[in-house]
C-alpha cells in the first residue's frame, strides 16, 4: 500500500482531470500507493487519504516512521481549511502531498 507507484503530476489523467492550480509537474516526493496518497519529507514518509462528499469531509493523514497521525471527519464544507491548520500544529513540516491536496479547494 505504501510503496510509491505513480508521480502525481499536473497532468492527472489527462486533459480532463488536468489540475491547473497545481504547482506539481511529475513531483519527486509526491506519490500515489494503492489507494494511498504518498509524500516524502525531510522528516519522513507520509500517507494520507481525504473524502469529500459536499459537506461531509474527511482526511486521514500519518507519518510512517513516527507511527503517529490524525482522522479527522465533520460535517462542513470549510472543514479542509482547518486541516491545514492541524496538521501544521501536529507535524510542523512542509507537506508537498497535502500542498496539492489543498490545491482542489483554493480558488
Amino acid at each position: 500500500m505504501f510503496k510509491p507507484w505513480v508521480p502525481v503530476s499536473d497532468a492527472g489523467l489527462g486533459n480532463k482531470h488536468a489540475i491547473p492550480k497545481s504547482k506539481i509537474n511529475e513531483s519527486d516526493s509526491v506519490f500515489w500507493g494503492l489507494g494511498w496518497g504518498l509524500e516524502k519529507t525531510k522528516d519522513g514518509s507520509n500517507f494520507w487519504h481525504w473524502g469529500n462528499n459536499g459537506s461531509f469531509q474527511n482526511l486521514v493523514f500519518a507519518n510512517i516512521e513516527e507511527k503517529s497521525g490524525f482522522i479527522l471527519m465533520n460535517n462542513y464544507e470549510r472543514t479542509p481549511f482547518v486541516w491545514e491548520e492541524i496538521l501544521k500544529i501536529a507535524f510542523g513540516t512542509e507537506h508537498p502531498g497535502f500542498d496539492w491536496l489543498m490545491s482542489f479547494y483554493y480558488d
